[in-house]
């Protein structure tokens, strides 16, 4: 045996106690989150300035509100805290500190020389001058299901299936429809949008969606049609306060259903009492409605209403602009894929902006990269492109129509940097002047005033902490807002991952990943592996972005490598290497490149012991996670999946129809799990809440019944009221580490081990 191969024999794994689990406890990532300071900035932008306050973590128990004016590049206390606390110490008799005041927003005067906060059920008006306080009047009590006007002078509310409109105060209601029926009312929640039975169960009244005109003259709801569409049922077996189960039922469309659920626009004119259908087929309501779903917006003056439609399937999709008057339509402008054809890149986004001249920013994949066209609005064609190359936009966030410049998020443009690091850039509407604007060697994330004047930057990347800086919109850093504090964070173990560059199953491709390597790491030993996985195809797993916790690190401070990899499949590369997937869902979003890179590993690192592979993941990641262990038995030997949507035939419409094709024949067999369960070897736990309603509770219990009839040894768990969020329960969390740690790691975790609700 070779001296290194000796060197690096597999040691007995050393018992774990409680302190071993309070250290991974603390790397969960919103407990992870409490460790860093000075982190996170949402600018609260004072209207008709271009001033913004915010309200930052400086300590474990300790904020401040802090004010920014671009103009005179400052960032400064918003007003004296110890005076305010003082002030509101005497008017309400109460204790209040500077460094923690009891309240986490406020509303300026006019002139900006007082301020309003709320601390419990009453108001405190301050003056910042004479640093005295007394009680404000009562705020209005927010309505339930209301949704408001832009000047909050009017609310639609729900009458039954029915909408009503209230104005001011009053709360007399006078209606604007009268023809609900069961299963054929407005604007409300469609069965299919994956929370609809906990909205139920929480009682939680939902407003109905409604999208307002800017100027609030008009707003546009639908008329939901349900009828017809199939049911699934869940059983709260452990209902409050009572004995017998409560079944619940909804309305939710699977690939290939013949009838599902639409939605058919209408603009209303409260001052007229019009109400004005759109002139155009119902809009596919395969997820959430279309308003939700970002499909319809108005023109800044209100005067025009956009509406994107999808077909069945999602080859393609087009825009049309509509007269609210008379509800007539008119195509702008069109995109077919033969595969998936993406309005955006970004999940729930939609990247169009109508010019006032009739012309379209438009996002297109055709020449297989994410790029932004000018498009004739008249015809639908190309009048130029505005951006072109091997890189992607990723989100366009703002057009300057009087200066006649684009701005967007972009990755994979700058040579040598990570493909998936965001940087902000922008381009002229002629496609001259390409501009980087956010040259950090980081990740973007960007937030424009409402002027378009100024900019809030936060940056970072998997090993540099956030910076918070306010630009102008030429890119030119205006004032530093905020600098991660993670001295704690570092005192308490974190360490920054490995970002890897690997090659994929076909010898050529580039991926990219995450590595962590265990507490107390020391090179002469051998360590099991644990691999996070979440397959896409919408999304991505290896953030290349910083973050101070999450489940990786935790299971690491166990005694783990772990590893997270983006195999191909997934967005925000070319559109082939996203195309990977579509209609190969059995590849488990690239598993074969997920083993490739084990393999890669394992020859670069000694101390990487590919003899002890576990792999977990929730919802695609159960998916993804019990289709390794299947798939790959001999090199998965242990798998945790919670949640999985194991057979895309029990799962959402949309999502199916979107990356395996619309049914046909025998193309949605092979991806089904359950098809696998006879070659099980390792240890498989699956998990999932008998609420789920997003990912129905019956496809994992269809892998069970499989392996069941395999006669394969498994583990199951159904957690009683857990819906989706189920892979969030503290018990469970637990109970996982406790799986890999028996299976993987050959230790016994501490007994009864309670591990409190993150961020607590």
């Amino acid at each position: 045996m070779p001296l290194l191969a000796l060197l690096l024999l597999q040691l007995p794994a050393a018992p774990l106690t409680v302190d071993h689990y309070r250290r991974a406890e603390q790397f969960l990532a919103a407990n992870a989150e409490r460790l860093v300071f000075h982190n996170r900035v949402t600018p609260r932008w004072i209207a008709g300035s271009d001033r913004f306050w915010y309200r930052v973590r400086t300590g474990d128990a300790s904020y401040r509100f802090r004010l920014a004016d671009p103009a005179r590049r400052s960032v400064t206390d918003a007003f004296d805290h110890v005076r305010l606390a003082t002030a509101l110490g005497a008017a309400s008799g109460a204790a209040v500190r500077a460094d923690s005041l009891p309240f986490d927003t406020i509303a300026w005067s006019a002139r900006g020389d007082s301020l309003t906060v709320p601390i419990g059920a009453k108001r405190w008006r301050c003056s910042l001058g004479r640093w005295s306080c007394v009680e404000a009047a009562p705020p209005r009590s927010p309505e339930p299901g209301a949704a408001w006007s832009p000047d909050s002078s009017m609310r639609v509310v729900r009458v039954g299936g029915d909408l009503g409109l209230r104005r001011g105060a009053d709360t007399t209601t006078a209606r604007l429809t009268s023809d609900a029926e069961p299963e054929y009312d407005y604007g409300s929640m469609p069965g299919n949008s994956t929370y609809y039975v906990s909205s139920l169960r929480t009682g939680a009244v939902a407003p109905p969606a409604v999208l307002w005109s800017p100027d609030g003259r008009r707003f546009v709801s639908y008329r939901l049609d349900q009828r017809g569409v199939g049911l699934l049922h869940l059983l709260q077996l452990v209902p409050d306060s009572v004995q017998r189960p409560r079944p619940f039922a909804f309305r939710y469309a699977l690939p290939g259903d013949s009838v599902v659920t639409r939605a058919s626009l209408i603009v209303f004119d409260p001052a007229r009492g019009t109400a004005v259908p759109v002139q155009l087929p119902p809009s596919i309501v395969l997820y959430v409605d279309p308003i939700t779903w970002n499909e319809v917006r108005w023109s800044a003056d209100g005067q025009r209403l956009y509406v994107m439609q999808s077909e069945r399937g999602g080859h393609a999709f087009a825009l049309y602009q509509v007269d609210p008057e008379t509800g007539t339509a008119r195509r702008l402008a069109e995109e077919w894929n033969a595969t998936l054809a993406e309005p955006s890149l970004s999940l729930g986004q939609r990247d169009f902006h109508p010019l006032a001249d009739g012309k379209v920013i438009w996002l297109s994949e055709r020449d297989g990269w994410a790029h932004l066209y000018l498009v004739d609005g008249r015809t639908g064609g190309v009048i130029r492109r505005l951006t072109s190359g091997p890189w992607v936009v990723i989100r366009l966030l703002r057009v300057d129509e009087a200066a006649g410049q684009v701005y967007f998020l972009a990755a994979g443009r700058e040579p040598g940097r990570d493909p998936y690091l965001r940087h902000l850039y922008r381009v002229s509407f002629d496609g001259t002047g390409l501009t980087l604007l956010t040259p950090e060697d980081s990740d973007h994330e960007i937030g424009f005033a409402p002027s378009g004047r100024w900019f809030v930057d936060r940056y970072s990347r998997w090993d540099r902490p956030p910076v918070t800086a306010l630009r102008s919109a030429n890119g030119e850093t205006r004032v530093e807002l905020e600098r991660a504090d993670v001295a704690k964070l570092v005192a308490a173990g974190w360490r920054a991952p490995e970002r890897l560059r690997l090659v994929a199953g076909d010898g050529r491709t580039e991926i990219f990943g995450n590595l962590y390597r265990p507490r107390g790491f020391d090179f002469t030993r051998r360590y099991p592996v644990i691999e996070e996985i979440y397959p896409g195809p919408q999304a991505n797993q290896a953030y290349p972005w910083f973050q101070a916790g999450g489940n990786a690190q935790a299971l690491a401070q166990l005694g783990f490598v772990t590893l997270q990899v983006d195999g191909r499949g997934t967005p925000y590369r070319s559109k082939a290497f996203h195309d990977y997937s579509y209609g190969r869902l059995e590849t488990g979003g690239g598993l074969e490149d997920h083993v490739a890179a084990l393999g890669q590993l394992a020859r670069r690192y000694p101390w990487f012991d590919t003899s002890r592979v576990g792999i977990f993941g929730h919802s695609g990641g159960g998916f993804a996670s019990t289709r390794a262990i299947l798939m790959y038995p001999d090199v998965y030997k242990v798998a945790v999946a919670s949640a999985g949507n194991h057979d895309q035939r029990g799962y959402l419409a949309i999502w199916g129809e979107s990356y395996q094709g619309m049914p046909a024949g025998a193309n949605y067999d092979a991806q089904a799990n359950q098809s696998l369960a006879g070659s099980l070897k390792g240890k498989l736990l699956l998990m999932t809440g008998d609420l789920d309603d997003n990912v129905h509770p019956m496809l994992t219990m269809r892998v069970a019944d499989a392996l069941i009839r395999a006669n394969k040894d498994f583990d199951l768990m159904v957690i009683p009221n857990a819906n989706h969020g189920s892979a969030g329960s503290p018990w469970f969390i637990r109970r996982r580490w406790d799986y890999f740690v028996r299976n993987l790691l050959g230790a016994e975790p501490p007994r009864d081990f309670r591990l409190a609700p993150p961020g607590r």
